[in-house]
C-alpha cells in the first residue's frame, strides 16, 4: 500500500511538472520563432522600401553576380516590371546564386499568390512598385540553424531536467510520506496489540464459562461467574479507553474551549483520589495556587490529571509520595505530577507514550494497565498546544511537568 502510495506521487509529480515544463519550453520555442519570422520581414520590408538595397554599404551590392560559389547569407532582390519581367536584379558580393537559378526562385514566387513565404532556406516578400513590383529574397539558412539548436537544446533540458525531477520526487515522497508510513506502521500495531489485550480476557471469559456448564456447586458456579465478571470489566475498561484514544485523535485544537479555573478543577481531582492514595498507604502532598484561569476543556484536563494519578499510584510503593503543584511563574503556568518509586529507564522515556508501550515488563506483569493512558494524556496535550517534560531516575523517582 505504501509503496502503490509513494509511487503515485512520484508519477504525479512527474507528470505536473513534464506538462509545465513542455508547456514553457514549446511557449519559448514558438515565441522565438514567431519572433525571429516578424524581424525577417521586417528585414525584407525594409529592403523592399528602399528599393532592393538594406541599410549597409551600398559598394557591397552590383548588378551581376559572380561566377564563384560563395557561402550566401545575404539578401537579393529583383525588380519586375507589369508584365512581371525582370528589370534588375540587386546582388551582394557574396552571394552564391546564378541568374538561372535565380529566375527559377522568381517563377516559384509568381506563382503564389503569398505575400510573404518560404523556400527551403530562402524566404520571399512580395512588393508593389510604379513599376510593377519587387521581390526581396533573404537567407534564413542560420535562422533555421538557430531553430534546430533551440528545439534540440530544448529535447536536452527536458530529459535531464525530467531525470532531475524524478529523483527529487523520490526523496521527496520519501520525506512526505514518512508520517503515513510511520501511522501506517502504528495502526498495525495498534490493532495487533488491541488484538491482544482483548484475546487474555476473552480467553478467560471463555474458560470460565466452559468449566461453568459442567459445575453444580453453587459456591464453584458464583466463583466462576466472578472470575468472568472480573474479566468482562477489563475488557470494558480497555475499551472506554480505546474509544477515548480514539476520540483524541480527531479532536479539534480550539474545539469548544472555554476560561475556567483550572485551580478548582486540579483540586477537585485530587480531592478524590484522596483516600485511594490514603488506602494504598502511600503520602499525597499538593500545592495548587488558586484562580489561575485559562482556555481550555474541563474534561481534558480532568482526564489527564487522573491518567497522571493513576500512574503516580501504580508505580509507587508503599509509603512513597505522590506530589501535585500547579504554579503560574512569570505567565507560565505548570502542572507537575511528582512521585517517588518504581521510576523510568533512560531507554524507555521516549517511548512512554506510545500506545501499548510498557517498560520495564518484568515488572509490569505485577502491575495492571494497558499502556494506554499515557498515550491519551499526550494527546490531550497535544491538542491543547501544551508541552511536556518527563523526568526520571530510575528506582528512585518519576516527574511529569505539564507547561500551559
Amino acid at each position: 500500500m505504501i509503496k502503490k502510495l509513494k509511487l503515485k506521487f512520484i508519477l504525479t509529480i512527474v507528470f505536473i511538472i513534464s506538462f509545465l515544463m513542455i508547456a514553457i519550453l514549446l511557449s519559448i520555442n514558438i515565441i522565438l520563432n514567431i519572433d525571429m519570422n516578424k524581424k525577417n520581414i521586417n528585414t525584407m520590408r525594409e529592403i523592399a522600401f528602399n528599393n532592393g538595397i538594406p541599410k549597409i554599404d551600398k559598394h557591397i551590392f552590383k548588378s551581376t553576380p559572380p561566377d564563384n560559389k560563395q557561402p550566401f547569407n545575404i539578401s537579393f532582390s529583383v525588380k519586375l516590371d507589369k508584365n512581371n519581367n525582370i528589370i534588375e536584379t540587386i546582388y551582394p558580393l557574396d552571394i552564391s546564386y546564378n541568374n538561372e537559378q535565380i529566375e527559377e526562385l522568381v517563377n516559384t514566387v509568381l506563382s503564389t499568390k503569398d505575400e510573404y513565404g518560404k523556400k527551403d532556406n530562402i524566404s520571399f516578400l512580395k512588393m508593389k512598385k510604379p513599376y510593377g513590383q519587387i521581390i526581396v529574397f533573404l537567407d534564413i539558412t542560420n535562422s533555421n540553424q538557430f531553430k534546430y539548436n533551440l528545439l534540440y537544446i530544448s529535447l536536452f533540458v527536458f530529459i535531464f531536467s525530467l531525470l532531475f525531477i524524478f529523483i527529487i520526487s523520490y526523496y521527496l515522497a520519501e520525506w512526505i510520506i514518512k508520517p503515513v508510513k510511520e501511522n501506517f506502521e502504528l495502526q498495525k500495531q495498534f490493532i495487533a496489540n488491541a488484538s491482544h489485550e482483548l484475546k487474555t480476557p476473552l480467553s478467560v471469559i471463555s474458560t470460565n464459562v466452559s468449566v461453568l456448564s459442567y459445575e453444580d456447586n453453587v459456591l464453584e458456579q458464583k466463583k466462576w461467574i466472578e472470575n468472568v465478571k472480573a474479566e468482562v470489566f477489563k475488557m470494558n475498561d480497555l475499551i472506554n479507553k480505546l474509544l477515548l484514544l480514539s476520540k483524541v485523535e480527531v479532536i479539534s485544537k480550539n474545539n469548544n474551549k472555554q476560561y475556567i479555573n483550572i485551580s478548582n478543577i486540579i483540586l477537585n481531582d485530587i480531592l478524590s483520589y484522596e483516600s485511594i492514595i490514603f488506602e494504598k498507604n502511600k503520602i499525597l502532598k499538593y500545592n495548587i495556587q488558586p484562580n489561575i484561569i485559562i482556555p481550555c476543556i474541563e474534561d481534558d484536563l480532568s482526564t489527564i490529571i487522573r491518567i497522571f494519578l493513576d500512574n503516580a499510584i501504580k508505580y509507587s510503593k508503599q509509603n512513597d509520595i505522590i506530589e501535585i503543584n500547579l504554579i503560574n511563574k512569570n505567565n507560565q503556568i505548570q502542572l507537575s505530577i511528582f512521585n517517588t518509586g518504581i521510576g523510568i529507564k533512560n531507554e524507555d522515556i521516549n517511548h512512554i507514550f506510545d500506545r501499548f508501550y510498557r517498560g520495564d515488563t518484568s515488572r509490569n506483569k505485577e502491575i495492571e494497565g494497558y499502556g494506554l493512558g499515557l498515550s491519551i494524556a499526550k494527546k490531550i496535550i497535544d491538542n491543547n498546544s501544551w508541552k511536556i517534560k518527563v523526568e526520571s531516575v530510575y528506582n528512585s523517582w518519576t516527574k511529569f511537568t505539564i507547561s500551559m
